[in-house]
């Protein structure tokens, strides 16, 4: 079974996230681009590996729920009358 890294309390996340912020503010459009596609990417694999292997997902609710795209074809589907 792969190690599950143990997650961030809440002071600590508030923490990270106003360092990441500030990094932010001193880079480029395209280095920040650049950061979110990296992001991205990382989350995309491991929701493959939680889809592949169950046993490895964090408990319930720690993980972010898919969301609706406004570009998705469902919304593009005229309203039921």
């Amino acid at each position: 079974m792969l190690p599950v890294s143990p997650l961030l309390s809440d002071a600590d996340f508030a923490a990270m996230k106003a360092r990441f912020v500030a990094a932010g503010d001193r880079l480029t459009d395209l280095q920040l681009l650049d950061l979110a596609d990296c992001y991205h990417e990382m989350l995309r694999q491991r929701r493959a590996i939680r889809a592949r292997h169950p046993a490895v997902a964090p408990a319930r609710g720690s993980c972010i729920a898919p969301e609706a795209r406004s570009f998705s074809p469902a919304s593009e589907q005229p309203p039921a009358e």
